[in-house]
């Protein structure tokens, strides 16, 4: 075999390693823990897409129950004019601010902000034909109960006919639930197996295959700590052998 047919097998097979090993890592995203994740710009996106959501079935849920989408003894007001911004995750409880981006009568509209928690602990839902729907409780400790249960009013449809005097209600679907895990695993340092986390492993797989080791993805279990060791070594190897071939042949072209 030739030098210069080695020297590209050796090349192939150390930029191969690459995408593979990233797919290997991604199959084991759970076992990475991702110290700088808090910081990254999908999060962003994730975070605007689950408060839009969670406005929609702020909006939906209150049309349901009043057949308007103005505030009640209200004509200034619909619920499209309320924002919801600032998510949250801490201490086990989510939290969002809501605020009415227009101006009007200010004793019918929430402090500014107001900010509302709720946490991921549900047992109760319905089939209501296009999947699983969750009654989420929200709470606040600064404002008022009747101005929650006029903004979430409880819908019989999925809370069974009664609600609590302290509390307001929001619908969410089961796409919006295993979103919401899905942002606190990633806010916890355990991103999920999406394609933003498949390009990250590429990064992490191109990383260790050059040695430079940044440290801000690291593996937390005994099988990925063996994949990263193992792609370290061999990205060793290559580029040793790859060296040795063309050092070889640099000396045989000098003795003669």
């Amino acid at each position: 075999m030739s030098r210069r047919q080695l020297l590209i097998i050796y090349a192939s097979l150390y930029l191969l390693a690459i995408p593979v090993y990233a797919a290997l890592y991604y199959y084991y995203s759970d076992d990475f823990f991702h110290s700088t994740i808090q910081h990254e710009q999908y999060l962003e996106k994730d975070e605007l897409k689950i408060l839009s959501t969670l406005k929609n079935s702020m909006v939906k849920n209150y049309i349901e129950v009043n057949n308007t989408d103005s505030l009640r003894n209200n004509s200034f007001y619909k619920l499209t004019d309320f924002e919801f911004y600032n998510l949250k995750f801490k201490d086990g409880y989510y939290s969002f601010d809501l605020m009415a981006n227009v101006n009007g009568r200010q004793e019918e509209l929430p402090p500014s902000p107001l900010n509302l928690q709720f946490t991921l602990f549900w047992g109760r839902y319905i089939e209501d034909g296009k999947g699983k729907m969750y009654n989420l409780t929200l709470s606040d400790n600064k404002i008022g109960n009747g101005l929650l249960k006029k903004l979430f009013p409880v819908n019989k449809k999925y809370s069974g006919g009664t609600q609590s005097e302290e509390v307001g209600f929001i619908i969410i679907s089961d796409s919006l639930k295993q979103d919401l895990f899905n942002h606190r695993n990633a806010m916890a340092g355990f991103p999920s197996k999406g394609l933003d986390n498949f390009w990250r492993m590429l990064y992490l797989s191109s990383a260790t295959m050059t040695t430079v080791g940044y440290g801000d993805i690291v593996p937390v279990s005994s099988t990925t700590r063996l994949l990263i060791s193992s792609q370290a070594i061999l990205g060793l190897l290559l580029i040793g052998m790859f060296l040795n071939v063309s050092i070889k042949r640099e000396d045989k072209g000098k003795s003669t």
